[in-house]
């Protein structure tokens, strides 16, 4: 019941109430069973970005790739390897990102199903970085939203990631200048709207 409770902070909007709720967990109970600590990091990695605080994210986004590299979980392991190209991307850590870009060793060449969303964030973000303008920024980040959305439309992989973080979300969050949560939380009344 914790973990669901834990998530629910995420799915409401209440990041903070979510970090604190998270700080009173047993994790060396959770340690005893890996894909519990897997979703426990993974509820900390996504709290911590949507309150802006990387270093963070990127620490606790490490933790679900080493537990997931275990190969108890493709899709924990694929969405944060994207998550830290992301996390890297907020930390205007470029030199990582071109690093990955001239060795040609996307993270996901393991995974072929995954991997035109991999190339495509890379090769974009690698443009968005290096704008001369804001206009130019947002420009690159509006082409990135439309190619995800023609990715997404024919990948149902790139669909199921969703579950575990709002890449689109992320993009238009960039796009419009607005908070992550804010632009979250938009999108999720923009769901129930369509399903009522």
């Amino acid at each position: 019941m914790g973990l669901i409770n834990l998530y629910l902070f995420y799915e409401v909007g209440k990041y903070q109430e979510g970090l604190d709720y998270w700080k009173s967990f047993p994790l060396k109970i959770y340690r005893e069973e890996t894909v519990l600590l897997i979703l426990t990091y993974h509820a900390a990695c996504i709290l911590h970005f949507c309150l802006g605080n990387y270093k963070e994210a990127l620490k606790y986004c490490n933790k679900v790739i080493n537990e997931s590299a275990k190969g108890i979980n493709d899709d924990f392991y694929v969405t944060s390897l994207l998550m830290r190209i992301i996390i890297f991307f907020e930390l205007r850590n470029f030199d990582v990102i071109e690093m990955l870009i001239k060795k040609k060793e996307q993270p996901l060449k393991e995974y072929s199903f995954f991997h035109p969303f991999d190339k495509l964030l890379l090769s974009k973000l690698k443009d968005a970085m290096w704008a001369e303008s804001s206009q130019a920024f947002t420009a690159h980040m509006q082409v990135l939203n439309r190619e995800f959305e023609k990715v997404a439309s024919t990948n149902e992989n790139i669909n199921k990631l969703k579950i575990y973080f709002n890449f689109q979300g992320w993009i238009k969050f960039k796009v419009l200048h607005k908070e992550f949560r804010a632009v979250i939380e938009e999108g999720r009344k923009e769901l129930l709207r369509i399903q009522s």
